[in-house]
């Protein structure tokens, strides 16, 4: 992957390029929350048996702005 990075300049930062690195780095920052989310609603599902679907959802999105 790094043998085929372009050297130039300007192909570095050709919109095809730019476009690139943001939808992976979009695609990666999602997959993180998700992954942070769906761990947060395990431990908070068995560490308390009263908490709920929405509950859980939110509580993980609140643990994750944090």
């Amino acid at each position: 992957m790094i043998r085929n990075f372009p050297t130039s300049q300007e192909e570095q930062q050709s919109n095809w390029n730019l476009m690139h690195y943001t939808a992976v780095v979009v695609s990666v920052e999602l997959c993180d929350v998700f992954w942070f989310t769906t761990v947060n609603a395990v431990i908070y599902k068995i560490v308390d048996k009263r908490i709920a679907g929405i509950h859980i959802t939110l509580l993980a999105s609140m643990t994750n702005w944090a």
